[in-house]
This record gives structure tokens, C-alpha cells and sequence, in this order.
């Protein structure tokens, strides 16, 4: 598989120079490829949202791309001071496809909260609500979500075969993980704690799904919530909590309006 270094397409990732282009540019040269590894060395990479809506103001990646890093603060997509246009994902599948197999691994998305306007959520992946059309093989591994004011890593409608591993979610403004109508996926030892919401926000038919190996603590809602949402759509269900830790938040875990959900040998306290 053909890497794409981003250093090689412009980007200076000094923190203060606008790299959402080179970046870009690189995972569209992969996806062009028909797939390949778009590596981000260590640094900070600041991007703007620039003229385009939340929608497209996120780094956009396709079928068959593994976005890589050097680790978790050490390399970083950060929201630049100032910038005033919201992002529905500083990375996030492109709306309205159905995106297939891609990898996000080792690396830090900070919504910059404290010093940009407009929402932001750190990474999102689906198509639109309402749709059939599915994202497919979908994974982030040692992924870090930080300081967004909206969510921090948000799976969206609908992602099937979702795999979300060792990632942590903290100091955002709703949930640290919102599993929004995942189907057949495993979210296996992840962290979110201090989230002004929810820590894991299960929700929107969710369905044959696993949280296993968790840790949620000092959020300032539930640290596991299982729930319908909207009224007018079915509830999720057949959901497996199996082990980790809840501990610190106003609610430990907390179920309503959902079927067939199993805990075990979750440590609440």
C-alpha cells in the first residue's frame, strides 16, 4: 500500500500555518490510488473551515484510507484560533457516500474550544439521517478527541462494522462518544472522562453492538447511557456493557427507551 506523507503535498504543521489543503491533498492522491497510507509526521496542524459549511470544513476521507500518525499528542489536527466556522468532524467521512474501509490511527484531534466559534465535533463518519446508505469498516484506533465544543467522537447514521479501540474522548462540550446507529460494531477500551455530557451516548437504533473494556468518569451527565433519542425511531437494542469502569459522573449507567441490553461485570462506583 502506497503512503502519501503530507509534508510532501505543503503541509508545515507548526501549529500557526493553514494546512487543511496539503492535508487534503494528500488523502485525495490516496483515494485517487485506490487506496493507500496518508502518514502525518508529529507535529500541530492547524486547519480552517475556509468558505466551505461545517459539512465539508473537515478533512474528508474516502474508501480505502488509513489516516497515521505518530501517536496521541504527538501529532495533531487542531481547529485554528479564531476560526469561526463549525466542523462536523475536523475528520469525517464525506456526507451522502457510502464510505468504505478507512483507518484512523495514532494522533490527537482538538477542537481548540477555548479559542474558536462555531461547533466542532473531533471526528464523524455516516451518511446523512434518514438515509439507507451505510459507512462500512470504519475503525479508530489511539485516536485522542479533546476540547471540542460539540462531540468528540461521533460514529453517525448509519456505520456498520464500526471498531473503535483505545481512543480517549475528554474535556468536550456534549458527549466523549456518541454511537449513533452502529450495526454489528465493538468499542473496546476506550476512555472518555470529562466531557460536559455523556461519556458513551448509545443512541438511534444501535443495534448488535458491543462496549466492552470501558472507562467513563467525571462527565457531567451519565458515564454510559443507552437511549431512543428522537421519538419517531425505533430504539436500540441487543447491546452488550461488558466490563470497565463508571465512576465520578451523575449517573453511572443509565437505560431507557431501549430492548434487550445485557450488562456484566461493569465496576459502577
Amino acid at each position: 500500500m502506497a503512503t502519501f506523507n503530507v509534508l510532501d503535498y505543503g503541509a508545515v504543521g507548526n501549529g500557526i500555518a493553514i494546512d487543511r489543503d496539503a492535508i487534503q491533498a494528500a488523502l485525495d492522491a490516496a483515494y485517487e490510488a485506490g487506496g493507500g497510507i496518508v502518514y502525518i509526521p508529529a507535529g500541530v496542524y492547524a486547519i480552517d473551515g475556509g468558505g466551505a459549511t461545517r459539512t465539508y470544513a473537515g478533512l474528508q476521507v474516502r474508501d480505502n484510507v488509513t489516516i497515521a500518525g505518530d501517536g496521541m499528542g504527538q501529532t495533531v489536527i487542531k481547529a485554528m484560533d479564531g476560526n469561526s466556522v463549525g466542523f462536523t468532524g475536523l475528520i469525517r467521512t464525506p456526507v451522502g457516500e457510502d464510505t468504505r474501509n478507512v483507518t484512523i490511527r495514532d494522533l490527537t484531534l482538538d477542537g481548540n474550544r477555548d479559542n474558536t466559534t462555531g461547533k466542532v465535533d473531533g471526528f464523524f463518519c455516516g451518511t446523512e439521517p434518514g438515509s439507507l446508505e451505510q459507512c462500512s469498516d470504519i475503525t479508530l484506533l489511539r485516536v485522542e478527541a479533546m476540547n471540542c465544543s460539540g462531540y468528540g467522537i461521533d460514529p453517525h447514521e448509519q456505520t456498520i462494522r464500526m471498531w473503535i479501540e483505545d481512543c480517549v474522548s475528554h474535556g468536550n462540550g456534549l458527549d466523549g462518544f456518541t454511537l449513533d446507529f452502529l450495526i454489528d460494531s465493538t468499542i473496546r477500551n476506550n476512555v472518555a472522562y470529562d466531557n460536559d455530557r455523556h461519556g458513551f451516548n448509545v443512541v438511534t437504533q444501535t443495534q448488535n453492538t458491543v462496549l466492552e473494556g470501558n472507562i467513563a468518569y467525571d462527565n457531567g451527565s451519565a458515564g454510559i447511557v443507552v437511549q431512543r433519542g428522537s421519538f419517531d425511531v425505533p430504539s436500540p437494542h441487543d447491546i452488550k456493557i461488558i466490563g470497565g469502569e463508571v465512576y465520578g459522573n451523575l449517573d453511572g449507567i443509565l437505560l431507557k427507551m431501549s430492548n434487550d441490553i445485557e450488562i456484566t461485570g461493569v465496576h459502577v462506583y
